[in-house]
């Protein structure tokens, strides 16, 4: 965009030390690793807006938005908002559209193939039946993030970034700094997401109105990772673009103090996350999260640095019915209601009870192995037909075998979330067998996707070295 070095350096140190980066160390927040790959999401929108044989290309361009897929949905959606945004601006300005609209298609292309383990997925799960979305916030508005003064946190955007925020949108709208065409794009955008994160937006009111909003957005503060990426790239170009040196200069020592501080208490809150695990109450109590009653504290710390890396998994249950099939039909109504126990409505109350009771408080006497893919549950039945709730769910696409004879899901009772009880056809040692069919994900769409990823990645390589090692005529 055209930030020095010594800008550029200090704009990312800024962005590396915020709260949305660090928050995957102390809270495991993986809109996280959307976050960070954002900043390449804004570069392709800046190549959009140059378009010459030097800056925006196909792979780059294709591998960028595909890793981006396959790491965060959400963000991925927020991401399209933004390149489609620069997209318009760059076909009103551009010359070239014919070049760029050819370069998008390409990339299109290329990123449906090496993400079709996705969406492929998706279409193929939520296209089949219906399924429980994630829980529903109802109360929107109580998770916006506001301009402080003081140190960060979810709702708060701490001193450092609301001092850069403002100085960035204030300078914008006080024109004594000219703007170039990608500064002014990236800053109206910086400045549309951090009203869209903010409480200037009736959330409530407007989720109630969209009720898909409060199970698929749920938090408005989620807005404020592009906010940051945005704002502060053209932060860079706003200091660099300064006619006075020695007001440049002030600038650059400013944000070195700046971003110490924000390392400073990024640093903090690390160390205070870390000084727990030292405590006699190293596990921080989370909702929908458990530990089995028989283990105590200095056993799980054990457990959790010790050479087998599947034991911390088994001692924790977490009740999240978040995908799980819907086996009955709500009244919307009815679903929608404040739920009890915490819950943000009545139909999240129910299935993530109903995960509770039939998966993590399950009794049944079972063993469990996988093999080639099938997962295999055995039993012992006292006598014949006796009845057994099984842990485990029944998707549309689910086949199931029991006994070496094929059980349709009628043949049993499902729980809301898809759980079978199942009658035992003998006295003795039963054995169901539990696989899933897909017509889209299959061992060949799979073999294509990691080939398409392995000759673009080598492909990509090989034109890096050659535009390297081009003659400079």
């Amino acid at each position: 965009m055209g930030s020095t070095k010594k800008i550029s350096l200090l704009t990312a140190t800024l962005f590396m030390g915020s709260f949305w980066i660090t928050r995957w160390s102390t809270n495991q927040s993986f809109m996280t690793w959307g976050v960070m790959l954002m900043p390449l999401i804004v570069l392709i929108g800046i190549k959009m807006l140059k378009n010459d044989s030097e800056s925006l290309h196909v792979l780059p361009f294709a591998l960028i938005f595909s890793l981006l897929i396959q790491v965060h949905v959400l963000s991925t959606l927020m991401s399209i908002i933004v390149l489609g945004i620069f997209f318009i601006f760059s076909m009103i300005k551009n010359k070239k559209r014919n070049q760029l609209l050819l370069k998008c298609f390409f990339a299109g292309m290329l990123t449906l193939l090496l993400t079709f383990n996705v969406w492929g997925a998706m279409l193929d799960v939520f296209g089949s039946e219906k399924l429980y979305s994630p829980f529903s916030e109802l109360s929107m508005s109580n998770f916006t993030t506001d301009i402080s003064v003081s140190t960060y946190d979810t709702t708060h955007i701490g001193f450092v970034l609301s001092l850069i925020f403002l100085l960035q949108i204030g300078l914008y709208f006080s024109k004594s700094v000219k703007f170039t065409t990608p500064n002014k794009l990236v800053t109206i955008l910086g400045t549309f997401f951090l009203i869209l994160s903010s409480n200037l937006i009736p959330w409530t009111k407007l989720s109630n109105l969209i009720p898909q909003l409060q199970s698929s957005l749920q938090f408005p503060y989620r807005f404020i990772g592009f906010t940051t990426v945005l704002l502060l790239a053209g932060f860079g170009v706003t200091i660099t673009s300064l006619p006075s040196v020695r007001l440049k200069r002030y600038f650059e020592i400013s944000m070195a103090i700046l971003s110490s501080f924000l390392l400073f208490q990024s640093y903090m809150d690390l160390q205070n996350k870390s000084t727990l695990w030292n405590t006699d109450r190293p596990i921080i109590s989370k909702s929908l999260n458990d530990f089995k009653s028989e283990y105590g504290n200095e056993q799980i710390k054990h457990i959790f640095v010790s050479s087998h890396l599947g034991k911390g998994l088994q001692i924790v249950t977490n009740e999240s019915s978040d995908y799980l099939p819907k086996y009955y039909s709500a009244d919307a109504t009815s679903y929608n209601q404040r739920g009890t126990n915490g819950y943000r409505n009545k139909g999240d109350s129910e299935a993530y009870a109903a995960y509770g009771k039939y998966i993590n408080r399950n009794t049944s006497a079972i063993t469990k192995r996988v093999v080639n893919d099938k997962l295999i549950i055995s039993w012992n039945a006292i006598k014949k037909a006796d009845k057994i709730q099984l842990p485990i769910i029944i998707y549309a696409n689910s086949l199931i075998t029991l006994n070496n004879h094929h059980l349709n899901k009628d043949k049993m009772t499902l729980s809301t979330i898809g759980t079978p009880t199942i009658t035992s056809p003998k006295v003795g040692k039963n054995t169901l067998i539990l696989s899933y069919h897909s017509n889209l994900i299959t061992t060949k769409s799979i073999l294509i996707i990691i080939s398409a990823w392995i000759i673009s990645v080598i492909a990509l390589i090989i034109l890096t070295i050659k535009k390297r090692h081009k003659p400079h005529l």
